[in-house]
């Protein structure tokens, strides 16, 4: 049972690193932002009752939280990132006996980045992506009981983005992400292998 999970991530960071001039050295940074989280559809299998069927679940945007350590190689930047997602589901449709089903996803990521840089002066442009790995939690609600399911996997991740450089050490970056986990979850003997 596998479930895929894809939204994009906009976020504002400000960076005690070495962007302006190609500056080069160990920098850390740090973001808030807005996540967007695709509808996902899925279907799942009751263990103990016996039935099953499909359904589609929709997300309010959430909020999302990075940090980052890197180094600067002066074009090129290497980084161990910190992350957490969370979104609230807006709607669930399902079919086979599930109904009223309420909750929210949270994610919560560890990435090894890769950035090359391109200095346009007071702006850089970057671009890059990494992989590293996401535990991926959904807790629900079906109007009478509280389940949660989650799994630890594989999570890849592109970014773009472009930073202001406000001086030698510090930088202000607007950025974009599209961020994919690919998990399996549990809920207490019922299965759900959700898919966009």
């Amino acid at each position: 049972m596998r479930i895929w999970l894809l939204g994009g991530v906009a976020f504002v960071a400000l960076s005690s690193s070495a962007f302006a001039q190609q500056a080069t050295g160990l920098y850390v940074s740090a973001g808030i932002g807005a996540n967007f989280a695709d509808e996902s559809s899925f279907d799942y299998e009751d263990q103990v009752d016996g039935f099953d069927g499909t359904g589609t679940v929709q997300f309010d945007v959430g909020p999302v939280g990075v940090v980052a350590l890197g180094y600067d190689w002066g074009y090129l930047r290497t980084e161990v990132e910190l992350g957490i997602r969370n979104n609230d589901f807006s709607d669930v449709d399902t079919s086979g006996g599930i109904g009223g089903v309420d909750g929210h996803q949270r994610t919560i990521s560890a990435m090894a980045n890769a950035l090359i840089d391109f200095d346009l002066g007071v702006i850089t442009l970057y671009g890059g992506g990494g992989l590293g790995l996401a535990n991926v939690e959904w807790y629900t609600n079906n109007g009478s009981t509280d389940q949660n399911g989650f799994d630890t996997v594989f999570a890849w991740q592109g970014i773009a983005g472009a930073a202001w450089n406000l001086s030698q050490q510090l930088a202000i970056t607007a950025e974009y992400r599209y961020f994919s986990s690919f998990e399996d979850l549990n809920f207490g003997g019922l299965n759900v292998e959700a898919r966009l």
